[in-house]
């Protein structure tokens, strides 16, 4: 098929124009976009570094301490 049968009142090479209405709305969909992607990008960030915080408080400052049950005399 043609690109005509599915645009008639397209032509070809001529930019598309859009009400104020419709900009407006194009905008916010913009807009919610990049809300969300910084939503989840900020997510991302905030559970990575509480995984590294816990990595390190257990790997270099955490000293387990031995209970009384636990040793064999």
């Amino acid at each position: 098929m043609k690109d005509k049968d599915f645009m008639p009142n397209m032509e070809r090479g001529k930019p598309a124009t859009y009400t104020g209405d419709k900009k407006a709305k194009m905008a916010a969909k913009t807009n919610k976009k990049w809300v969300r992607l910084a939503t989840v990008f900020a997510y991302v960030l905030s559970v990575s570094l509480a995984a590294i915080i816990l990595a390190v408080y257990y790997s270099l400052i955490w000293k387990p301490v031995r209970s009384a049950s636990n040793t064999t005399s």
